[in-house]
């Protein structure tokens, strides 16, 4: 208990004495803070995917074109363009997601093998 204590009062000094440093020699900081903030910003967000043996095709272009008509067909106020978009989307992004979890079994086997754990 009393270690702990000493330890979060030292390490709230020496918390205390770099930001005091920081603020009387901004410019010696000012790189190493400009540094971690575009490391930061430069993280990618894009993964690189790659297919099992056994996952799922990505859907065709008649299975797209299918769902394209039947988001379509919910309304007259349906702008093409954007129904095409919702489509490809729908069937990329699943496609995406079975390689991303590692899916190779059809939807009720690996829901089973989620639930059994």
């Amino acid at each position: 208990m009393v270690n702990s204590l000493l330890d979060r009062v030292l390490t709230l000094q020496l918390v205390k004495r770099y930001l005091a440093e920081m603020i009387r020699a901004p410019k010696r900081h000012s790189m190493i803070l400009l540094a971690l903030f575009l490391l930061g910003c430069a993280t990618s967000t894009e993964k690189n995917l790659v297919a099992l043996p056994g996952t799922p095709p990505p859907g065709s272009v008649q299975e797209i074109a299918e769902l394209e008509l039947a988001i379509l067909n919910l309304g007259p106020g349906i702008d093409p363009a954007e129904a095409a978009a919702a489509a490809r989307a729908s069937f990329s992004h699943t496609h995406d997601l079975a390689i991303e979890y590692r899916i190779t079994d059809l939807p009720l086997v690996h829901n089973v093998k989620v639930n059994l754990g």
